[in-house]
């Protein structure tokens, strides 16, 4: 058997690959293309004699199905999670009156994704909860070699995190990942910027004010199921109403938040708009002069000192910046912290990690990082992985670094039983269903700060001025102000605390003696043994 991988659209968004397995069919390459996103075409990425089997969908973010329907062909099925199925025909259903897509041709072809599915004979596919995004899913493959099975992880974007009450990935599965595809985007601060907009909104409606929050289809729906249980929870009670496609997408999902009402299509603004309530729109900045929801509710309340405007910037367009309601601007991008992919790979140990979804030197920052083999390549190459004399390294390696990584990730490896690629093993694997019970902090929201009461009791002071539109009295600006930075100075503290909860909790926590401290090098020893590896960097949280 032969496998090997070529990049769909390096120049791009890098996040689409194609997988050529050869060996699996009698005289024909079975070729798989895992997400199509901007630039990629197949016709010109196969060879004449080469058959497009299947497309295989990560998640329903543009990025990733762009291309999707120039790309159908050979009758290749396209496989999704049924969510993302879901949301890949609601997005279809908005854009169809302005689109040129051939969106019946697509939603014709999607099969859904049902435990171990076979795409082939010999190769099967299932989907694992993958965070990120509802209804988002990585891509676990199986291929038969002989009387081995060879096993490739499409990690799609994802967190560890929780996504609108959809799980996040898990990387202790019952088998070994030979070859991951890695999307490696990573966000430092989402914990944080997430807890700052939860709290700004509940806040601001709380206080009185008419409130829209402007965002993608799925990020407002995030924001709904995030907003709703802070409602519900801290008993602050207000009103969530999800407009547009934003409302669409959460009956196709069949949510049913307490608190949020969806109305898919509205005639005046005013009846979707109230003082003290939250109103989730998209796109995700109110562009001027357009006839998007968030661009018409934009218009009723630009002039309003008592309203507030909250954007959720993604690539839209510059965000307002100006306006005489209150203008907020917090961009979120929903992906895990490098240490938190450090994490995911080393229990992976794959033996090929190929890098997607980055390119330069946020791609080349995962070059010799693992005991595995790192492409961090740019080209529109079809790189080998696996070849009939075994896994075979990337031609720039060295016979050291080839020995290495056979006896740190080849040779420890054991035969996958084939009881664990039945509908029998179902449980072994982690749920793609969504969670029933709302957790904030399983979410990545720090509740300390979203259930702190506003300080100095100044929530009345806010109401009051949403209430009569009062002119701020320059003698109290002062104190306003001040109260304003302490507010903002609490939330951090209590988000940092609960991060390092979160990254450092009391049963993880290990203790280390000082050995020795000299020309700025000290020397640890710890009292117990920990699962690391030579080159690792830990991370060490003093106690003093």
């Amino acid at each position: 058997m032969k496998l090997s991988y070529q990049h769909a659209n390096p120049y791009s968004g890098c996040e689409s690959v194609l997988l050529r397995i050869e060996g699996l069919l009698p005289h024909q390459t079975v070729c798989i293309l895992i997400d199509s996103g901007d630039d990629v075409n197949v016709d010109e990425l196969l060879d004449e004699d080469e058959y497009l089997t299947a497309i295989c969908l990560t998640h329903a973010h543009y990025d990733h199905y762009q291309s999707l329907d120039s790309n159908l062909r050979d009758g290749a099925p396209v496989y999704a999670t049924p969510d993302t199925t879901q949301l890949l025909e609601a997005s279809y259903q908005v854009g169809k009156p302005h689109s040129a897509v051939d969106h019946d041709s697509v939603l014709s072809a999607v099969t859904p994704i049902d435990g171990w599915t076979t795409i082939v004979d010999g190769l099967r596919v299932r989907a694992l909860p993958a965070g990120h995004a509802p209804g988002a899913a990585s891509l676990l493959f199986a291929i038969d070699d002989g009387n081995q099975t060879r096993t490739v992880l499409a990690t799609g974007d994802f967190t560890l995190r929780r996504t609108a009450g959809y799980s996040g990935f898990d990387a202790d599965l019952p088998l070994d990942i030979d070859v991951c595809l890695l999307s490696a985007t990573a966000s430092e601060d989402f914990e944080s910027a997430a807890t700052r907009t939860v709290k700004t909104i509940s806040d601001r409606a709380t206080a009185g004010s008419t409130v829209l929050v402007t965002a993608g289809g799925q990020m407002g729906l995030h924001l709904g199921y995030l907003l709703s249980r802070v409602s519900t929870e801290y008993g602050r009670e207000f009103p969530i109403t999800l407009v547009g496609q934003t409302a669409i997408l959460a009956e196709r999902l069949n949510y049913d938040l307490p608190g949020v009402s969806t109305v898919p299509e509205f005639d005046s603004p005013s009846a979707v708009l109230a003082p003290g309530e939250v109103t989730i729109a998209g796109p995700d900045v109110p562009t001027a002069d357009s006839a998007t929801s968030a661009a018409r509710l934009f218009e009723q309340i630009r002039t309003d000192d008592a309203a507030t405007l909250v954007q959720i910037p993604a690539g839209g367009g510059p965000p307002v910046t100006a306006a005489t309601c209150t203008v907020y601007s917090f961009p979120l991008k929903n992906h895990p912290r490098r240490s938190t992919i450090d994490r995911v790979i080393k229990s992976l140990a794959p033996i090929h990690l190929i890098i997607l979804h980055e390119t330069g030197s946020a791609a080349d920052q995962y070059k010799d990082h693992y005991s595995s083999y790192v492409w961090a390549t740019n080209d529109r190459l079809n790189h080998t992985l696996l070849n009939e004399t075994g896994w075979t390294p990337p031609p720039w390696v060295s016979d050291q670094v080839e020995r290495y990584v056979t006896r740190q990730r080849i040779d420890p490896r054991q035969p996958i039983s084939s009881d664990v690629l039945t509908a029998d093993a179902e449980s072994e694997f982690p749920s793609n269903d969504r969670c029933e019970t709302p957790d904030l902090e399983r979410e990545g929201i720090a509740t300390q700060a979203i259930s702190r009461e506003t300080a100095m009791g100044r929530t009345d002071t806010v109401d009051e001025k949403y209430r009569a539109k009062e002119t701020d009295d320059a003698a109290t600006e002062p104190s306003s102000t001040v109260v304003e930075r302490l507010e903002v100075l609490n939330d951090r503290i209590a988000e940092l605390e609960s991060m390092i909860d979160r990254q450092f909790p009391e049963q993880g926590r290990r203790s280390a003696r000082v050995l020795d401290v000299q020309n700025g090098v000290t020397i640890l020893r710890l009292d117990e043994e920990i699962n690391v590896e030579p080159g690792d960097t830990v991370d060490i949280l003093p106690s003093s």
